[in-house]
């Protein structure tokens, strides 16, 4: 939903501020509300509890923050077991360290092409032992030093292939080697997702496949052609809203959890490709889209259809809904899946009618036992998407008015 939304308003700069104040506020129900914070509006089941927003880092981009708290475009967060704070920021091309409290810490990296310098930092893990993963333009290493709390010098550096891709999260170290997410998406072809490995002689010879449940291999980006062998990237067009999209992401044990969003049911896959059982999440059936959600984001679909310089037809990949007319009448079965921290499996749901601003995860225990609902009343973006932690998650929020990224941290304690 946020990167239709902006293509839109990207597409129509002359009417940003009108179409800001009727699109995004309808979408994702801040209105009136802090840029940070929403507060639920109903409420809550028994196993359900609200995360407490606890830190917020970053200035609202009217002026008057110091420099470490502004930052450009956020592209990865985490924390770290002690509680730090990692933000690395593109347009700034660096990592940021933060205390538990939101205080600044120090800078990891600097623009530039050398050992410990990026040209974008795109997703960051923290590791055992105060080490700290950066991908960029290479995969760099940071440990502590002996007079260091936090990682602070450059232990090791990895190149990555030419043909790397620069979006994407979900790296996991297991059992010493790194596991970079990397896809590749054919014209006419299925898309392939897998993960490159990268051990302590660098790359390896092996991948970890993802298995191409519903919709994944299909999951390609709409383009329109530009010359003869030229093509423009068009957001928003390749699925329809409110359709099941096929999400997955890797455990600590090197697992890939995988759902087609049809059905409230995950499969479990080892590294070789092979199936080791099913998850049924607490499944409560499809409900129907929201009158309101719908009809906005009919509003947006037809505002980004009309932005187009070339006719509907003449775009590569469009979902067949959109061709047919036909958007969905119920939402997904779920909208996302996460692996957290302690074998934990986070599932986004739709959040229910009227609290349209926060986010609702189902906690799932390896053992696929529910352990509840984490509400976080916060409209966190799905890109860069949220970390998980034992009790913490922090994630990406973006003002109004500013459109300035600030960072949040909050903390929950689920139901025993």
């Amino acid at each position: 939903m946020e990167k239709r939304i902006l293509a839109i308003l990207n597409a129509h700069p002359r009417h940003r501020s009108t179409i800001a104040a009727g699109l995004v506020a309808a979408a994702i129900g801040i209105a009136g509300m802090s840029a940070a914070v929403a507060r639920p509006v109903r409420s809550l089941s028994a196993d359900t509890v609200t995360a407490v927003l606890e830190t917020r880092i970053g200035d609202t981009g009217l002026g008057g923050a110091a420099e470490e708290y502004i930052f450009g475009e956020v592209t990865s967060v985490a924390a770290d077991r002690q509680g730090r704070i990692y933000v690395a920021d593109r347009l700034t091309p660096s990592v940021r360290v933060f205390g538990p409290d939101g205080e600044f810490m120090a800078w990891l990296g600097r623009e530039g092409e050398g050992p410990g310098e990026f040209t974008w930092p795109v997703d960051i893990l923290p590791a055992a032992e105060g080490r700290l993963f950066v991908r960029g333009s290479r995969i760099t290493t940071f440990a502590a030093s002996a007079s260091s709390e936090y990682p602070d010098s450059v232990a090791e550096t990895w190149r990555i292939p030419p043909y790397y891709n620069t979006e994407s999260w979900r790296a996991r170290l297991v059992d010493g080697v790194y596991h970079y997410p990397h896809y590749q998406l054919y014209v006419n072809g299925p898309s392939e997702y897998f993960y490159m490995k990268y051990g302590p002689e660098g790359l390896m010879p092996d991948t970890v496949h993802v298995p191409g449940l519903g919709n994944l291999a299909s999951q390609r980006t709409a383009f329109y052609r530009v010359g003869r062998s030229g093509g423009r990237m068009v957001h928003g067009l390749n699925r329809a809203p409110f359709s099941p999209r096929a999400d997955w992401d890797m455990t600590g044990r090197g697992t890939i959890i995988v759902g087609d969003g049809e059905t409230y049911r995950l499969h479990e896959f080892t590294r070789d490709g092979e199936p080791l059982r099913t998850i049924d999440g607490p499944d409560a059936g499809r409900r129907a889209v929201p009158r309101s959600e719908r009809a906005d984001s009919l509003r947006a679909l037809e505002a980004r259809i009309d932005s187009l310089p070339v006719p509907l037809d003449e775009v590569v990949h469009v979902a067949p809904e959109i061709l047919s007319g036909e958007i969905p009448d119920s939402l997904p079965a779920f909208i996302s899946v996460h692996a957290g921290a302690s074998d934990r499996i986070w599932v986004e749901r739709w959040p229910p009618e009227g609290m349209a601003s926060s986010r609702h995860f189902d906690v799932l225990e390896y053992d696929g036992r529910h352990a509840g609902t984490v509400v976080v009343p916060a409209p966190l973006l799905s890109d860069p998407p949220p970390f998980f932690g034992d009790d913490t998650i922090v994630g990406v929020v973006i003002d109004p008015v500013t459109d300035v990224h600030s960072v949040v941290a909050l903390r929950f304690r689920l139901p025993r």
